[in-house]
């Protein structure tokens, strides 16, 4: 028994290791053109046994991706905690999370690199519902906190409700995480000459923030 949860450990320990060395060639390199093989050497190991951990590079990049949004939500919920959100109106709830989208940009490029390249390799696969359940299963949770949080905006009238909630989550989690992800990458051209995209950011939030809390 003590050999058989010690080899466990074992596979659980370099799967973690090929996951995080393909997380950062993917983020750098895009996808597309990191192959098994490069994983594989930049892990130091065979690429025999990488496909013994992931039997294809989709199955790679899709724990790649449902793996690195699991801990960003562990750490959003730490925040949700220490700052008590429970207990904000509606509007306050949504700029928590506007600001936490921003501290990815500030704190976490990687991620955010990772996954505007992530949303065009998957773009350009075929994939299963069932391929895609580790990394569904993660956003989902997302979208479950947002789904509380428009509830209590039905309840406090902080958040307008005439709009509904899929357009809401829609424009905020993808389109700010869009313009993030090319704000990181300095494909916008900023008015800073000094590409300090700081400023036009926090005129983003500003702007989500007036349309839809109501004053």
């Amino acid at each position: 028994m003590r050999y058989l949860e010690n080899v466990n450990q074992s596979i659980t320990e370099k799967r973690e290791i090929v996951i995080e060395t393909a997380f950062k060639l993917f983020a750098e390199n895009k996808i597309e053109p990191v192959t098994m093989t490069v994983v594989a050497d930049n892990c130091n190991m065979g690429v025999a046994s990488i496909y013994r951990y992931f039997g294809t590079k989709k199955e790679l990049v899709i724990a790649v991706a449902a793996k690195k949004w699991r801990e960003y939500y562990s750490e959003l919920q730490k925040y949700y905690k220490e700052l008590n959100v429970d207990k904000m109106t509606a509007a306050q709830e949504l700029e928590f999370y506007i600001d936490r989208y921003i501290d990815l940009y500030n704190e976490n490029n990687d991620l955010l690199n990772f996954n505007a390249n992530f949303g065009i390799y998957i773009g350009s696969e075929d994939t299963t519902k069932d391929e895609m359940r580790p990394y569904n299963s993660i956003i989902d949770k997302f979208v479950n906190r947002f789904h509380m949080l428009y509830k209590k905006a039905q309840d406090d009238k902080t958040i307008r409700t005439d709009i509904s909630e899929r357009s809401i989550l829609y424009n905020i989690m993808y389109t700010m995480m869009s313009a993030l992800s090319k704000y990181s990458t300095n494909i916008i051209h900023s008015a800073d000459q000094d590409r300090n995209y700081e400023k036009e950011i926090c005129q983003l939030k500003d702007m989500y923030l007036e349309y839809y809390c109501r004053k």
